[in-house]
């Protein structure tokens, strides 16, 4: 009884007046609750994000404005670059080796603790062989070494990894080829590896730092001026949205924002790659809109942009060279310093080794994983912070109008469940992602182009001459139900993948209304009706074109065709070639 009273509600003019509404408001909320993170916390009702803190209690952070010894820092006279392992001198709490794969280890033991965590370890990766490192950045990283093998506090393993003078790989391959050396190939096909030697194996890595200085390269993708500040990134993003302990990135980030660089405003510390192309887009718009002297927006525009780059960089490749640590579970971090024309290198270079010990330090005083704090989060700016409870309520909004749209089909719409509608559409919807399976790992571009409008024209000609008998709505129900449970796992996985496409699919397939009750009304204007049939059907069939994962993602969005394409975009848009061509 209760069903079919609700059932009648649902039926009523009023309840029809409202349905627009309810389909629309959740989506632009979702919209503008996203817009609200940079400057506003709606759950905690502060206008600001929330502010960084550091949760493990073991994270001293005492020693973080103490002066260091690399003040006076000069390259001697007659100093040649060789390898690690021939520029280091070997004694009882320092060994170095040089792997077959074409890299070198160098190991600091840590000093006798009441403890003793020796079986933990710490792996810094620095750019010893790259033609763009400078011999003060060598210089550096070996007095480094001295006051880490004079230091007292160490109380974990230390390994300093880098590419040997003959291989000369980047940062990416060297942390790849070390891990899967040290724990074993990451894919099944990996050729063997060499083990390393008894002395360099049995510890638990906890953090992994990769850690570059060089100078800022001259680009930008709106305008050429050269860079004003140098830039020091803290970089943690990951492949598929994952991101290490909240703790060890702003540790980094408070050591290095108490440098001389940084508190003089000589340096910048930023969150992703993408500062000088935000500030080039900021200027962009504000020399369009510059009547808008709105003071809330001048504020809101730079902030909103910097979440939006962070996103970006943790959405899209390439990602920073720690990235496979963190697919091994390992809390690992990219230091990316950029020292601007006019800088003193020597006094640039220094500062940041300098504060890499204190990183480190921090990180031997640690005798357990990070696990306070957490991994879900994006960073609106170096200071402040979104967590995942509050940038999972527009993710979810953005949802509910697939909710509101299949309970409607479901109570109201329907008026018998047409199963074998069900039928035709899972079993097209296989078939079109059987086919984009086959198409992509057998083809080139071009041809995987010409293969995809074959294949899309095929199926548009089947849905319209061979499936006219398909219930639409039943096949929206379908497509609101997958694209449901395509969105909520990466919503609470991936949230820079799941807001834009959420963003994307839930109009297209929401908001469309498929009722038949209309065409009956309408008989006595058929010719109408036919014209607008042929208006709708030509412009879905442009629409379906367009969105074709070979001329929408890949490459312009997407460099390859991840997982996200081939198991979540592809079945979408097979049913919404389905849902509009039938």
């Amino acid at each position: 009884m209760a069903k079919d009273q609700i059932q009648e509600e649902f039926k009523t003019p009023k309840w029809r007046r409202k349905l627009p509404l309810l389909l629309v408001a959740p989506y632009f909320i979702g919209i503008f609750w996203h817009a609200l993170h940079p400057v506003a916390s709606v759950l905690t009702g502060h206008m600001q994000p929330r502010r960084w803190y550091i949760d493990e209690s073991s994270l001293d952070p005492s020693y973080f404005n103490k002066r260091g010894q690399f003040d006076a820092l000069t390259v001697p006279t007659g100093w040649k670059r060789r390898s690690l392992c021939a520029s280091v001198s070997r004694n009882a709490r320092i060994s170095c080796t040089q792997h077959p794969d074409g890299f070198e280890i160098l190991k600091i033991t840590p000093t006798q603790v009441a403890v003793r965590p020796v079986s933990e370890a710490i792996v810094l990766v620095i750019p010893w062989t790259a033609s763009n490192v400078s011999n003060v950045f060598l210089v550096a990283v070996m007095k480094l070494i001295q006051q880490l093998q004079q230091a007292n506090w160490i109380a974990k393993t230390l390994f300093i990894v880098t590419s040997t003078m003959e291989s000369k790989m980047n940062l990416t391959s060297t942390v790849n080829r070390f891990l899967d050396v040290y724990l074993g190939p990451a894919d099944q096909g990996t050729l063997f590896r060499p083990p390393l030697p008894h002395d360099m194996n049995g510890f638990l890595l906890r953090n992994l730092l990769v850690v570059d200085v060089q100078p800022q390269a001259q680009k930008g993708i709106v305008s050429s001026s050269p860079p004003v500040k140098s830039e020091i990134r803290i970089l943690p993003q990951g492949r598929r949205g994952v991101l290490p302990n909240m703790d060890l990135v702003f540790l980094a980030m408070y050591v290095y924002s108490r440098s001389i660089l940084t508190q003089t405003n000589k340096a910048v510390i930023t969150m992703h790659p993408y500062r000088k192309e935000a500030t080039q887009i900021q200027e962009y718009f504000q020399s369009i809109f510059t009547s808008w002297q709105v003071k809330q927006l001048q504020e809101w525009l730079p902030k909103m942009l910097e979440l939006l780059a962070f996103e970006y960089s943790l959405l899209l490749e390439p990602y920073p060279p720690h990235a496979m640590a963190l697919d091994r579970g390992i809390d690992a971090l990219t230091i990316q310093a950029l020292f601007a024309p006019g800088v003193d290198p020597n006094q640039f270079t220094a500062d940041c080794i300098q504060r890499l010990e204190y990183v480190l330090r921090a990180l031997s005083n640690l005798h357990e994983r990070l696990h306070h704090s957490t991994s879900l989060y994006l960073l609106a700016s170096p200071e402040r912070f979104v967590k995942h409870e509050e940038y999972l309520v527009p993710n979810l909004l953005l949802l509910i109008p697939l909710v509101v749209r299949a309970v409607t089909l479901v109570l109201v719409d329907i008026p018998a469940f047409h199963w074998p509608t069900v039928q035709y559409t899972l079993f097209l919807t296989l078939c079109c992602v059987t086919a984009f399976h086959a198409i992509v790992s057998k083809m080139d571009k071009e041809m995987i182009v010409v293969s995809f409008l074959l294949v899309s024209v095929t199926i548009s000609l089947l849905l319209r001459l061979g499936l006219r008998r398909l219930s639409k709505q039943t096949a929206q129900f379908v497509a609101c139900f997958t694209a449901l449970l395509l969105h909520i796992p990466i919503a609470f996985g991936h949230v820079s993948l799941a807001f834009p496409s959420a963003l994307f699919w839930a109009p297209l397939i929401a908001f469309p209304s498929f009722n038949s009750s209309t065409h009956e009304e309408k008989d006595a204007k058929r010719a109408i009706h036919r014209a607008r049939s042929v208006i709708l059907y030509a412009l879905s069939t442009g629409l379906i074109g367009i969105t074709l994962p070979c001329i929408l993602l890949v490459p312009r969005v997407f460099p390859y065709y991840t997982i996200y394409v081939r198991y979540a975009y592809m079945p979408l848009h097979a049913l919404l070639a389905i849902l509009y061509l039938s």
